[in-house]
């Protein structure tokens, strides 16, 4: 093995070989010595604020060793990503300015707020690396206003005449103008925005069988739709219903008019029904009647009160026919009325069921049909209301022709008197005149023994009823027939207080009183008589169910 010495000569090489190192040039460093500007937002809405969408904002910027040259600005909404509308996709535009006005989409439901961002950019060209930054909502008060210059619907009638009608309708649901089956409608429209500075820079539009809207320009201002039947298509493939255009300005702001302005229409007018005068047939003539068929046989107007047959009810029957509506053109050659069928529905006071197909192939105009209780059922008590509609070849159901019918009359009273200190029967109530008010009676009461007597009140009522000249002056029924009911319980109610009826013995005219006597508190109170104005509700009821009240007011003076 060699071993190898370190001596003098060789510890001299080494320090001299250290003194060459430790005298080299020191390497580059990237120490960047320049230091990055700051920036400020000094004017724009506060954090998270609502603001008008031309908003005014404000910056600027300072460099500790040297000066700013320009600034960078970059603006994300909700739905954005960061620069995607700048140059290159950069994220940030460039500008010399230390304020301007923006202007921002508003009132869109996907865009939740505006971020801006600045940062300024010094001499050197290094920019701020903590941009300053702003978060607002912007808002657009007044959105694009709809000025509609023209609608018109045009089409061809049965005779082939040429029609032509103003769309007017302003209703989505439930427009008021109509057009006949197979025509054509145009719109046209102007918009304005009354916001400062604002202006419109497009509209959009659609019909309201489409989901998505056309246009987006200024030149759109006009829309069209043809409801014509193309050649070889089927008579079922007719439009029939209501329709309508819906219009949208769109302002500087992206906003748009809200609610849309709208133009409705129908297309395709109801078919015609009459109920006809079951006396005059050919040809028919439109009358509202009705005829009773077990009694006299004799044909009364809408509106008539008939006798309630005994509780039985009534039977009764109305002539009806139909055409489909002459402003309509002719589809079907082998059905030149149009009429398809027809539907019928009764309600008694406001209810029934639905409407159900009246059966036996009923014919249309010039030719009648009978609607009957065989059909509909006997009437009972109540106040009815027949309707019947036709159908034309579309589906579309008509307007209805209404019959009403009203079935057995109210009771009425007679007398309401109390019993005075003397025994005797007083007037508690006095019929008022047609053209007088209703007399207040006063009644006085003593104490007797410390207390105050009960006050002893008669109550008489009746339901037997005589068209004129036999007629009671206090029946207020609009009678055409003989009834002899009978009233079956009475209540009387004293100030507020809610008790039920009182079944009441009665004999064929249920003409027994009833009796009922009240007691005073001169606290008052529901129930009970007080001096002063008290209120006496009476109501009776008949033996078909008919209930009658009446009020009265005495004053009672207590001594």
């Amino acid at each position: 093995m060699q071993v190898l010495r370190w001596g003098g000569s060789v510890g001299a090489g080494c320090l001299l070989l250290l003194a060459f190192w430790s005298c080299r040039e020191t390497p580059p460093s990237s120490f960047d010595s320049n230091l990055p500007p700051e920036t400020v937002i000094s004017g724009a809405p506060a954090e998270s604020a609502n603001a008008y969408y031309r908003v005014h904002i404000k910056w600027y910027g300072s460099d500790p060793d040297g000066s700013i040259d320009h600034f960078e600005y970059a603006i994300t909404d909700t739905n954005k990503a960061p620069g995607e509308d700048t140059p290159g996709f950069s994220g940030f535009r460039s500008t010399t300015r230390s304020d301007s006005v923006f202007v921002f989409t508003a009132n869109l439901p996907q865009i939740l707020g505006h971020r801006f961002y600045v940062r300024a950019v010094d001499n050197q060209g290094k920019a701020d690396p903590t941009p300053a930054m702003a978060f607002f909502r912007a808002e657009d008060f007044n959105t694009p206003r709809i000025v509609f210059h023209q609608g018109i619907g045009t089409w061809y009638d049965r005779a082939g005449h040429l029609r032509t009608a103003q769309i007017r309708s302003t209703n989505r649901y439930n427009p008021t103008d109509t057009i006949g089956v197979g025509g054509s409608v145009t719109v046209s429209w102007s918009g304005f925005d009354i916001d400062p500075g604002d202006s419109v820079i497009g509209y959009q539009y659609r019909l309201s069988t489409e989901t998505l809207y056309n246009g987006g320009t200024l030149a759109d201002t006009v829309a069209s739709v043809s409801f014509a039947r193309p050649a070889g298509a089927s008579l079922a493939s007719n439009f029939s219903g209501g329709a309508a255009f819906f219009v949208l300005g769109i302002d500087v702001a992206k906003a748009k008019t809200d609610p849309e302005a709208v133009r409705s229409f129908v297309v395709n007018f109801d078919p015609v029904t009459w109920v006809v005068d079951p006396d005059q047939t050919d040809p028919p003539v439109h009358k509202r009647v009705f005829k009773d068929t077990d009694r006299t046989q004799t044909t009364w107007p809408s509106g008539t009160w008939l006798a309630d047959g005994g509780g039985s009810g009534r039977d009764v029957a109305i002539k009806y026919t139909a055409f489909d509506d002459p402003r309509d053109m002719s589809l079907d050659p082998n059905n030149p009325s149009g009429v398809l069928g027809y539907r019928f529905r009764v309600l008694n006071q406001g209810n029934g069921v639905a409407y159900q197909s009246i059966p036996g192939n009923p014919r249309p105009y010039p030719q009648v049909n009978d609607f009957r209780s065989d059909i509909f059922g006997t009437l009972g008590t109540g106040d009815y209301l027949l309707l019947v509609q036709a159908t034309d070849e579309l589906g579309r159901n008509g307007k209805p022709d209404t019959i009403k019918v009203n079935v057995n009359y109210y009771p009425y009273f007679v007398t309401v008197h109390y019993v005075d200190e003397l025994g005797s029967e007083q007037e508690l109530w006095v019929p008022a005149l047609p053209s007088a008010p209703q007399d207040t009676v006063t009644v006085t009461m003593h104490t007797q023994g410390g207390a105050y007597p009960e006050l002893l009140v008669r109550i008489l009522a009746r339901d037997d009823h005589h068209p004129p000249p036999g007629k009671d002056p206090l029946d207020f029924n609009p009678v055409v027939e003989d009834e002899l009911g009978f009233v079956v319980d009475y209540s009387a109610r004293l100030n507020n207080s809610r008790e039920g009826f009182v079944d009441q013995p009665t004999d064929s005219t249920g003409a027994i009183p009833l009796e009922r006597s009240f007691v005073v508190d001169p606290e008052g109170g529901s129930g009970f008589l007080a001096a002063g104005l008290n209120r006496l509700e009476i109501l009776t009821r008949d033996g078909s169910g008919r209930v009658t009240t009446l009020v009265v007011l005495f004053s009672l003076i207590l001594e």
